[in-house]
């Protein structure tokens, strides 16, 4: 078992990191630039900590993956074309929204809006800004199933 910091701060590692023997008990704090009674500063003591847990992370960590990657897969199969046109459809039959925002930047001399409305298939918007010479470019558009 290593320990950091005595006194008070009742910091200890042991070997099995992550299985329980490892502790942490709250104690007084460390303030950033203040002495533990060991002599070391906060951060001094936060890097210390840091540098002794790096392999034990890393091993819990290559362990973990060692686990997920042992695990029988399970195979899923694609949906076929007419399948997810089909689901599709029926997600989007009844899809509505309504939205609109506005930005404008004096100091950047950026103008912009967009507004759209949803309903079932059909998309209806427009959206405006001001180009680089000033003048006002507004786009209106709709969409549904024939385009």
């Amino acid at each position: 078992t290593t320990s950091f910091g005595q006194g008070t701060t009742g910091f200890s590692q042991g070997s099995n990191f992550g299985q329980g023997a490892g502790r942490f008990s709250q104690g007084s704090s460390l303030n950033q630039g203040s002495t533990a009674s060991s002599g070391l500063s906060a951060s001094q003591l936060t890097s210390s900590v840091v540098t002794s847990l790096q392999p034990a992370i890393a091993s819990a960590v290559a362990e973990a993956l060692r686990n997920t990657q042992s695990r029988t897969s399970t195979s899923v199969s694609a949906l076929s074309a007419a399948e997810e046109e089909r689901i599709n459809a029926q997600q989007s039959a009844n899809a509505q929204y309504n939205y609109e925002y506005k930005v404008g930047d004096d100091d950047k001399q950026t103008y912009i809006s967009h507004k759209e409305a949803r309903d079932g298939q059909n998309v209806e918007g427009s959206y405006n800004y001001i180009d680089a010479t000033g003048s006002l470019v507004t786009v209106n558009y709709q969409a549904g199933p024939m385009g």
